[in-house]
């Protein structure tokens, strides 16, 4: 009876016997003993059988109870090994966590902030690294934050100082958007005497002193409230009733989305400034009427000083195309030259109001600089001549001809400088040199040098020589005259022309003013040469003079002539002789001979060479003095081709060197004038005005009238004379029947009608229709800045100042008469 049995025979049936034929089952076998048995379903000839199989348990599981007797020991061996293991790895990676917690837990109490040290290269290791970092960054952090903290506790004591500085010296107020005021300082309280209580909540219309316009406040408040800073001085009215002025500044506040929040106003008392500035216009205003009042003065004291002097002057002129004799010519030129000096003292003293004033100014005009400085050094040479000093111009440096300035102003400062050489120079001569130097391609700065050999000026004297009204010697017992204003004068000019003046002087030996300007080049300008080829001609200097020599010498040379000198007549003959025996014939193609010299003249040195037939190709030209020119008929019998004056100008070398083309050129332009062409010229100057002219002298002074007259008879003309304005309208009115004026000379200031109303009412026709636009000319004793402008504004054509020079009228009637009618 066993288990298996039992089962089977408790299932009867072989289909579940199937089901459970894999079961194997542990029970009781047939001896008692445990058994794993199991049973299969079989069939053997065609009957079902059933096989069970048993085995002893024990037996049969011996080896695996052995095995797992081994694994368990294996296990524990293992388990404990692993525990041994884990232990020790549980310290290496507890330890490093232990330690970066421990220092998290210090930075975290503040107890330190030290790195913490792990050589692992493991993610603890990283870890720390990271740790590490994180605590470097922190500590940076923290140190730029307390650098942060200490600027912006710093900033806020200056906040604190600078608004405490603010509320002590500005008066303060905060409004709401609306314009209420919600903080005022005690500034605000004190100028305005309203309490804290009653400004605040109030507006600013509390202090408005209804000074100034309702656009005035608009524009305020487009201003602010487009957001932007307001600025302007205000006038307010204080409780008690008192005004202020304060400068005010309105800026809005925004909130977080742009809007405007509030309004701080700052404003600053400057009611002081304001009464010091209306003090100061006031001032200003006294001091432009005083100078009104002085210039309205100098005006008509110029007209009433020049209105004698036109007589003074003109009548001399008249006086001098009469017979007189030698004494009378004598006293006639003492009285010219003494009011001549009389009208430079006028000249300097109105030169001198008008930069004081500051209304002096230039013009630009395009000249030819080698002529305008060669007809100066001309002009003043007589006077050098007079004392026997010899007058240099030095112009080789000097290459382009056409600038752009104020030649007027150039000869002023010229004509002081060269002027005062001659009055301090008593014998020797006076060099003027000048060079012009380019700046850039349309810029050029020209230098001028004038050296005399005169007294000179004591070095305690030279700073103060260009102030106004100071003279080296200023004793009562002066031996030269003069104001004291000339240098003073030419200072300014040459500061408003863009340059600056020096002096460098000894005692008894000499003064050297020099002075530099700025000007234009013309873009059409050309370079200064003969024009004639002269390239290479030999021309012999017979001068004394050594410095006029070497001017001479210089300048040819820089055209490339081949240039040689002798210093008087016997050594000059001495160098043509050798010059003939060494096989040159002629032996120079030019000579400049200087009349003035030692032991021979040059009228007689050119006798002499004249004489000899080798010499006759030689063409000779005369360097002679201004006073010379009725010599020039005895120049030309003797030989001489041609002559020009000293000092030597540019114009002069190019006349002198255009002998050496052929004669019927070089006659053109030879220095020499005979009295059949001087006839012709006068018959020609006589006979050139127009047949319809008809000249027009308004002036009510009859001394005036009669000086015009005088000056206009020796140019074969006459003018017919009205008294006042009123009485030219009227002539002017019945010439129309008669014969028409073709030329209206008008003074300025007479009675009933002055120039300026009468020349307004012929421009309206006042004085018919024909005669609107007839020529008028300013002819006047005004001379001061303006007078000019107020002839041209009036309707006059031209200016003409008082004393009338007779060279300027003459040149006033060319351009009205004959060139006028020409356009």
């Amino acid at each position: 009876q066993t288990e298996q049995t039992t089962l089977y025979q408790a299932e009867h049936i072989y289909e579940l016997i199937a089901e459970h034929d894999e079961d194997s089952q542990s029970y009781l076998g047939p001896n008692d003993d445990e058994v794993i048995g199991k049973h299969h379903p079989i069939e053997v000839l065609g009957k079902k059988w059933v096989l069970i199989s048993e085995i002893n348990k024990e037996f049969a599981l011996a080896s695996s109870y052995e095995l797992a007797y081994k694994i368990l020991f294996v296990s524990l061996v293992a388990i404990g090994i692993v525990l041994v293991a884990a232990f020790f790895l549980s310290g290496r990676i507890t330890h490093p966590i232990q330690l970066l917690a421990t220092t998290s837990r210090q930075i975290t109490q503040k107890k330190g902030r030290n790195p913490v040290l792990i050589e692992n290269q493991d993610e603890i290791g990283q870890l720390a690294k990271a740790f590490n970092e994180m605590i470097k960054q922190l500590t940076l952090n923290e140190e730029i934050l307390e650098e942060h903290a200490q600027q912006a506790a710093i900033a806020l004591k200056e906040l604190e100082e600078q608004k405490l500085a603010l509320d002590a010296h500005s008066i303060v107020a905060i409004t709401d958007f609306k314009g209420r005021i919600t903080y005022v300082n005690d500034k605000f309280i004190d100028i305005s005497g309203y309490s804290r209580e009653e400004l605040l909540g109030q507006d600013h219309r509390i202090v408005n002193s209804g000074y100034h316009p309702v656009s005035f406040w608009k524009e305020m408040y487009h201003t602010i409230t487009h957001k932007m800073i307001w600025h302007a001085e205000v006038k307010n009215r204080a409780k008690e009733g008192s005004y202020y002025w304060v400068e005010t500044t309105i800026m809005p506040f925004l909130n977080e989305k742009g809007k405007v929040k509030s309004y701080i106003v700052i404003r600053t008392d400057i009611t002081e400034q304001k009464e010091y500035a209306q003090k100061l216009m006031k001032a200003k205003e006294d001091a432009e009427q005083g100078t009104r009042s002085k210039a309205e003065f100098l005006a008509s004291m110029s007209h009433e000083i020049r209105t004698p002097m036109n007589g003074v002057i003109g009548m001399l002129g008249l006086l001098k195309n009469s017979q007189l004799s030698q004494t009378q010519e004598h006293h006639l030129s003492l009285a010219e030259s003494s009011a001549q000096s009389l009208l430079t003292l006028i000249n300097d003293i109105l030169d001198f109001s008008k930069v004081e004033a500051g209304k002096l100014e230039l013009e630009e005009l395009e000249f030819n600089l080698r002529d305008e400085l060669g007809d100066f050094a001309e002009s003043i040479a007589v006077r050098a001549q007079e004392k026997d000093v010899e007058v240099i111009l030095d112009l080789k440096e000097v290459e382009q001809t056409l600038v752009i300035t104020d030649p007027g102003r150039l000869r002023q400062i010229m004509n002081n400088l060269v002027g005062n050489a001659i009055k301090f120079t008593a014998e020797g001569e006076i060099l003027i040199t000048c060079s012009l130097k380019m700046e850039n391609e349309t810029d050029a700065r020209l230098f001028v040098t004038v050296k005399d050999s005169g007294i000179g000026i004591p070095e305690d004297k030279t700073p103060t020589l260009f102030d106004a009204f100071t003279q080296v010697d200023a004793s009562t017992t002066r031996k030269y005259g003069g104001t004291g204003l000339g240098l003073s004068i030419v200072k300014q000019l040459i500061e408003l022309m863009g340059g600056s003046i020096r002096v460098e002087s000894t005692l008894g030996e000499g003064s050297t003013f020099s002075f530099d300007i700025l000007l234009k080049v013309c873009k059409h300008a050309s370079l200064v040469i003969p024009h004639v080829d002269v390239k290479g001609k030999r021309v012999l200097v017979i001068d004394d003079n050594p410095i006029n020599r070497e001017v001479l010498h210089e300048q040819l040379k820089h055209w490339e002539m081949e240039v040689y000198e002798a210093e008087d007549g016997i050594i000059a003959l001495e160098l043509l002789e050798k010059e003939l025996q060494n096989g040159r014939t002629p032996p120079f193609d030019v000579a400049l001979v200087d009349m003035q010299m030692p032991h021979m003249d040059g009228a007689e040195l050119g006798e002499k060479i004249k004489k000899i037939k080798a010499y006759d190709e030689m063409k000779l030209v005369m360097m002679t003095s201004l006073g010379s020119r009725s010599e020039a008929e005895r120049f030309a019998h003797i030989g001489f081709n041609a002559f020009f004056p000293k000092p030597t100008t540019t114009q002069d070398l190019f006349h002198a060197l255009s002998v050496l083309i052929d004669d019927a050129q070089s006659h053109k332009s030879s220095g020499f004038l005979t009295k059949d062409s001087l006839h012709t010229m006068h018959e020609e100057a006589s006979n050139s005005w127009p047949k319809e002219t008809r000249i027009l002298l308004v002036e009510d002074n009859m001394t005036n009238q009669i000086v015009a007259n005088g000056i206009l008879e020796t140019f074969g003309l006459q003018a017919d004379v009205a008294n006042d304005g009123q009485q030219a309208l009227d002539t002017l009115k019945k010439a129309k029947k008669t014969k028409p004026y073709t030329l209206v000379f008008m003074d300025c200031q007479m009675p009933i009608l002055d120039g300026y109303g009468a020349s307004e009412a012929i421009r309206r026709g006042e004085a018919g229709k024909e005669n609107i636009n007839i020529p008028i000319v300013a002819m006047t004793a005004n001379a001061m800045e303006g007078d000019r402008e107020k002839c041209l504004a009036a309707g006059m054509d031209d200016y003409l100042s008082k004393p009338i020079n007779p060279a300027t009228l003459e040149d006033m009637l060319i351009k009205w008469l004959i060139e006028h009618k020409k356009v």
